[in-house]
């Protein structure tokens, strides 16, 4: 069977660029798919960010933040355009408090995505990948506008924390049960969760990609340490026992 050529990957992460450049588990699944031969780009929530390249385990992907403007010529298609309104200021603050409520129903960050949802339009994408739920929403409303799959990854069982009563709870489940039977995978960090999306929305059962280091075998100067540290605890343990 003949390898699927490279695809121009969309990710979509909700925090700043600290937070992101703290996540092992974006920054893995992004150096994971560059080092595949796949050209990664990832939308960050962070004003203060344009666009930059960031390089981790021997990879180079490009990280867009909210400070970069898209000309309406990049936003393709017509649909795209319409929705380039986004950029639009006095949109903007006509729809500010429909999207706090939003905020409040369970759609953390939803100023946010709202403003991202023209950049997203703007970065060719073959494929949208989804970190969490609040982003679950923008990555596929770009996978239907574009006509291409969109992936999630759950990070966390999202309608079990994170909320602030049983109507954001209600909110959460419903956004899932909705959209998690479109996406073309759903992914999610154990069998625990993985068992529990799958019953409680009728899906096949989530990929599992566990939270793992990366493996490094001891160098001679990790075996020195770790010899000291030993030695430290059988003293302690002796002195202890005296």
């Amino acid at each position: 069977m003949a390898p699927e050529r490279d695809m121009k990957i969309l990710m979509f992460f909700e925090n700043d660029r600290e937070s992101f450049l703290m996540d092992a588990r974006v920054k893995k699944e992004a150096a994971s798919l560059a080092k595949a031969g796949h050209d990664v780009s990832i939308l960050i929530y962070d004003m203060r960010i344009d666009s930059e390249d960031v390089e981790f385990a021997g990879c180079r992907v490009r990280v867009v933040g909210l400070r970069h403007q898209p000309s309406s010529g990049e936003i393709c298609g017509p649909r795209g355009r319409v929705l380039g309104l986004a950029s639009n200021r006095g949109v903007s603050r006509l729809l500010a408090p429909i999207l706090r409520l939003s905020e409040f129903l369970g759609f953390r960050r939803m100023v946010d995505g709202y403003r991202a949802l023209p950049i997203a339009l703007s970065i060719e994408a073959d494929v949208y990948h989804a970190h969490d739920y609040a982003t679950l929403w923008l990555a596929a409303l770009c996978a239907r506008l574009r006509g291409k799959p969109f992936v999630y990854d759950s990070h966390e069982l999202w309608s079990d924390c994170w909320i602030r009563g049983r109507l954001q709870k209600i909110v959460i489940r419903t956004v899932e049960r909705y959209l998690l039977p479109k996406a073309s995978s759903v992914i999610t960090v154990n069998e625990s969760i993985a068992v529990i999306l799958a019953k409680r929305y009728g899906i096949g059962k989530p990929v599992v990609v566990a939270n793992f280091p990366i493996f490094r075998p001891l160098d001679a100067e990790d075996k020195a340490r770790a010899g000291a540290r030993i030695a430290r605890d059988l003293d302690r343990g002796r002195a202890r026992a005296a």
